[in-house]
């Protein structure tokens, strides 16, 4: 839905920025989570000259980062009172690095300034280049794409984005949670805040799904659309099922039941205890817990030498109930929650114990733990 939406605003030429919160959260190029990476990703796509400001504010930016970065630390810049080593170096003209940067370079306390405002000083820069974008080439639309993954950083988009936002600007974003639910301080934008969730399928649309994953027959076809309806999940868990018994005649009757919830569990059970899932049950159940899946966790989780878990990922990484992520697999959340229910109801304090192994192995290797946990 996130590319049909940047689609149709290019097809229309409207002026658009674009972002990923999971791509940026879990990209690969090392950059921390920060809103700077958000404002980053917007401005690479808003492309017009309005936004000067912000990519001139936006390079000395890095060019503080890389510098203390390229030093060790702050400390093997400054010596006592602030002032630079001898043998610092810090960046002057030639590396374009602005009058007002080298100012704040020229002293340790003065950086740590910079640095503590640079997130709200970009961020203003970015809304008023923004209100520059909106005369000169009409109204901007931004769209922030899996918002669920946004953790602390929604705070600084409820209290400090938006609030800067030009008045006409149209700001999307797409995500499984209800803002007011996740954070209360929404409810101060509700004047101008559009929730809208998305419909089922409808029954054409849903039949019509089943269709193209190869359910021909009319008789199985109005079967299922009972037992699933238009509800996503379930009709891709019925397709999962066909996929892993070897087609859709191999699937027995599947059960009704008025809680999805229920459907979905029942369906999940079916799939793994089909044979193509047995050699990765217990990874899909173990590793439920973390936010993905990779060789690395199964490891640690499972307790097996690498050789076995490269193997197993190896296997898993081809299984229908996943997809892939920058550090390896993922699975949908709904699925997670069912898997840890699962895994919860096998023993509580062993689930506890594998929680800790988890977060130990991502805290050494840098990683972030998920705050829904």
């Amino acid at each position: 839905m996130f590319h049909q939406f940047v689609a149709a605003g290019k097809r229309r030429a409207t002026t658009i920025g674009y972002a990923d919160i999971a791509e940026i959260r879990y990209g690969s190029d090392g950059r921390p989570f920060t809103p700077v990476e958000i404002l980053r990703a917007f401005a690479a796509t808003v492309e017009h000259a309005e936004l000067h400001a912000f990519r001139r504010e936006l390079l000395d930016f890095d060019i503080a980062t890389a510098t203390v970065q390229a030093a060790g630390g702050v400390t093997n810049l400054y010596g006592v009172g602030g002032r630079p080593h001898p043998g610092a170096v810090l960046p002057d003209a030639a590396t374009g690095a602005s009058p007002r940067l080298r100012d704040h370079l020229s002293n340790r306390f003065a950086l740590d300034r910079y640095f503590r405002q640079a997130p709200d000083r970009l961020t203003a820069t970015f809304c008023d280049n923004l209100a520059a974008v909106t005369e000169a080439a009409g109204v901007p639309v931004l769209l922030l794409d899996t918002y669920e993954e946004i953790a602390e950083l929604d705070d600084w988009v409820c209290q400090r984005l938006v609030p800067n936002l030009p008045g006409e600007t149209r700001f999307v974003m797409l995500g499984r949670h209800q803002l007011t639910k996740t954070n209360i301080d929404w409810i101060d934008h509700q004047r101008i805040l559009d929730a809208r969730p998305l419909p089922e399928l409808s029954e054409d649309e849903a039949k019509s799904y089943l269709r193209h994953h190869g359910l021909t027959d009319a008789t199985a076809l109005h079967a299922v659309f009972g037992v699933t309806g238009g509800y996503p999940l379930l009709l891709v868990l019925a397709r999962v099922l066909a996929t892993e018994s070897g087609g859709w005649a191999t699937i027995d009757e599947l059960r009704h039941d008025r809680d999805r919830e229920t459907i979905a569990r029942g369906l999940l059970d079916r799939i793994l205890r089909e044979e193509r899932a047995a050699r990765i049950r217990e990874v899909l159940e173990t590793c439920s817990i973390a936010p993905w899946i990779n060789p690395g966790i199964i490891g640690v989780l499972l307790d097996v030498p690498p050789s076995t878990a490269l193997q197993l990922y190896t296997e898993l990484a081809v299984h229908s109930l996943v997809s892939r992520h920058p550090h390896g697999v993922v699975l949908h959340d709904k699925i997670r929650e069912l898997l840890q229910v699962r895994l919860r109801y096998a023993g509580e304090i062993q689930y506890k114990d594998r929680m800790t192994v988890l977060a130990n192995h991502l805290a050494q290797r840098g990683g972030l733990t998920d705050e829904r946990q």
